[in-house]
């Protein structure tokens, strides 16, 4: 068990940012660290996973503006497929919580979304590199990727 999977302790529900997505999909900063304690014990069914249809829309952005519709199939299918992790869509009381979020933290209309999308579907922890979503504490736990690497 690596050092990211003991921070997550008792966890049983995380939500994946897009920036940790990203970096897991790339071969970015932490992608050996992520693909051991996070999308493993996923795919094993030891971590329940979840991201926001907005985390899915993100991922899809640069192989789009680079005209590789071959990423964008492949991103696709492993993300819709992938055992344990579950794509919320938004609805009427995600974006009311959303919109609470918005007004109360100041988070981007995106990262607003992705927020409601944890704390709608139970997520105990929030894995993200962005220290933004660190406002929503104590509501829900924020483990900042950057954080665990230094």
């Amino acid at each position: 068990m690596g050092f990211l999977r003991q921070m997550l302790g008792d966890t049983s529900m995380v939500l994946v940012d897009t920036n940790c997505l990203i970096y897991y999909l790339e071969d970015g900063p932490g992608s050996t660290m992520l693909e051991e304690d996070i999308f493993r014990p996923i795919s094993e069914g030891k971590l329940s996973g979840m991201m926001s249809v907005i985390t899915l829309l993100e991922v899809l952005v640069k192989p789009l503006k680079e005209g590789r519709n071959d990423v964008v199939e492949d991103y696709l299918e492993t993300l819709t497929t992938y055992p344990n992790l579950i794509i919320m869509g938004v609805g009427n009381s995600l974006v009311v919580r959303a919109a609470q979020i918005r007004a109360k933290h100041g988070l981007k209309t995106p990262d607003a979304i992705i927020a409601a999308t944890a704390l709608e579907g139970k997520a105990d922890v929030l894995l993200t590199n962005d220290p933004a979503f660190k406002a929503l504490e104590p509501a829900i736990r924020v483990l900042l990727l950057s954080d665990i690497m230094s």
